[in-house]
């Protein structure tokens, strides 16, 4: 934990200049993380901006892990597209995620073993739940996934114990093996595009399809 990046950002005509630094707590000074002109551009601008936007907030979850007790995870920017592989697993005090509508994809080993997460958030917008994103986290009780949902990868919710309840959106395309394995879920509904291994879902789940 500690602080969130901080900005200093100036423009003429032609470019803007963009400073961005950040403190922790077991970090005082300010780390400098991008100082750096870009040039007015169009797209290419606003592409360099979320680059630097997305290496920022990897960045200092890198930094801040070793500490990762009680981060802000409802701060994150809705600017950010993904949460990288492993970025807070272990994490065990994080009791609430939120992922934003500007993250598409949640990578692998995300938030695994944050077993202190109760309430999960899921803004529409992501598409990837990556392999093993949110294994092991046993105090999850129930799941909405948004409609922009396509892939939920193997063993994405695996270990999550008390996951009882799930709404699989009519637009996911695949969920892949072992996806809710050791979890309570009595029965789901899902349609019948949808691409479902074998043991996606503990041997007990009924597994209703619909058109």
């Amino acid at each position: 934990h500690g602080g969130w990046p901080s900005e200093t950002i100036e423009h003429d005509r032609d470019n803007i200049f963009v400073s961005l630094h950040c403190t922790t707590d077991f970090q005082p000074h300010p780390i400098v993380l991008v100082n750096t002109t870009i040039e007015r551009t169009g797209w290419q601008y606003d592409k360099e901006i979320l680059a630097i936007i997305n290496h920022i907030v990897q960045l200092h979850v890198k930094l801040a892990r070793p500490h990762c007790s009680n981060l802000p995870l409802e701060k994150l920017p809705t600017e950010l597209t993904e949460i990288g592989e492993s970025a807070f697993e272990n994490c065990e005090k994080i009791t609430y995620v939120n992922i934003p509508s500007g993250v598409s994809e949640v990578g692998k080993k995300a938030f695994s073993g944050c077993k202190g997460v109760t309430d999960l958030s899921i803004k529409s917008g992501v598409v990837v739940f990556s392999d093993e994103a949110f294994s092991g986290c046993n105090q999850i009780k129930e799941i909405t996934f948004p409609k922009s949902v396509l892939s939920i990868g193997s063993d994405a919710f695996s270990g999550c114990s008390e996951l009882a309840e799930v709404t699989i959106p009519k637009g996911t395309k695949s969920i892949k093996s072992g996806a809710f394995s050791g979890s309570k879920i009595d029965e789901v509904v899902i349609s019948k595009t949808c691409s479902v291994q074998q043991d996606s879902f503990p041997s007990s789940t009924k597994i209703l399809y619909y058109d």
